[in-house]
C-alpha cells in the first residue's frame, strides 16, 4: 500500500551520505568511488554519469543521490537528473516537486530554469522526473534529451543521471 512506499522513501533519505555520519563505512566507499571515476580518465575529467539497474528496488535512486552528494561534497556545482520516469523517486529523497521536471522541459518546452530544483545540500541541484510520459524510451532517446546533456555538462561540474533499466 501507500504507506510502505513513504516509509521506504523515509529509509532512502534517511541513507544520505550527511545522515550517516563520517564514520559510517558507506560514507568512505562512496568516496573512494568518487575519487575511481575521477581517475578513469585523466586527459578529459568525466562530466556525466549514468546510473542503471535491470530491476527496479536494486538501489539505484540512492547510489545516484549519493554519488551526487560526494561530488558536492568537493566544493562541486552537481545536477541529478531523474530519467526514471515510471517511478521516480529522486524529488522524494530530496523532499522536492515532481513537477516540472525533466518531461515538462523536453515535451512542453519548459525552460531549463524552471525545472532546476536547489537541494537542501550546498551545490547540489536536481530536475525531477516530471509528469510521467506514455513513452519515457523516447523522450530519453531523443535529439533535445542529447542536446540537454551536452548543455548541462557546460553548466555543471557533474551530471548524475539514473535512468530506469528497462527505459531502453
Amino acid at each position: 500500500g501507500h504507506a510502505t512506499v513513504d516509509k521506504d522513501i523515509n529509509e532512502r533519505t534517511f541513507q544520505l551520505l550527511p545522515l550517516l555520519g563520517s564514520k559510517n563505512p558507506l560514507v568512505e566507499a562512496y568516496r573512494n568511488l568518487r575519487t575511481d571515476l575521477q581517475f578513469v580518465n585523466v586527459d578529459n575529467q568525466i562530466k556525466s554519469i549514468m546510473m542503471t539497474s535491470a530491476t527496479p528496488g536494486e538501489g539505484k535512486s540512492l547510489n545516484t543521490a549519493n554519488l551526487a552528494i560526494s561530488f558536492s561534497e568537493l566544493g562541486k556545482n552537481v545536477l541529478i537528473v531523474d530519467c526514471d520516469m515510471r517511478k521516480p523517486v529522486q524529488h522524494r529523497i530530496f523532499q522536492l516537486e515532481k513537477t516540472p521536471g525533466l518531461t515538462e522541459y523536453l515535451a512542453r518546452g519548459q525552460s531549463l530554469e524552471s525545472v532546476v530544483q536547489k537541494t537542501a545540500i550546498s551545490g547540489l541541484h536536481l530536475i525531477s522526473a516530471g509528469t510521467s510520459p506514455p513513452n519515457p524510451a523516447e523522450m530519453l532517446d531523443s535529439k533535445r534529451m542529447t542536446e540537454l546533456i551536452s548543455q548541462l555538462s557546460d553548466q555543471f561540474d557533474q551530471v548524475a543521471l539514473g535512468v530506469d533499466g528497462d527505459a531502453f
